[in-house]
């Protein structure tokens, strides 16, 4: 193996579950869940969600990979997409 072929492998596997980690993240964390929770006034789940699941794969310029249904996070309902990194 290579070590383009390693890195290709290392970052696609972190790029796998980014979107379960920070929702992970915003709910662990003391001031972003609160925050998270008052914009659900505003939004249903899904709205919030997915517009934040846009906006990590749009940040980072990855691309769609399938679904994923084993969730850390407990802000996730169902399932969240996977990413692989995009190439330019």
């Amino acid at each position: 193996m290579t070590m383009d072929e390693f890195m290709e492998k290392v970052l696609n596997k972190f790029a796998g579950d980014i979107t379960d980690r920070v929702f992970v993240m915003i709910q662990n964390d003391p001031k972003l869940m609160p925050e998270y929770l008052k914009l659900l006034g505003d939004n249903t789940l899904l709205e919030l969600n997915a517009k934040i699941g846009k906006e990590v794969k749009e940040r980072f310029n990855l691309k769609n990979d399938g679904r994923c249904r084993k969730l850390k996070s407990t802000l996730i309902i169902d399932s969240y997409e996977k990413h692989k990194i995009r190439h330019v």
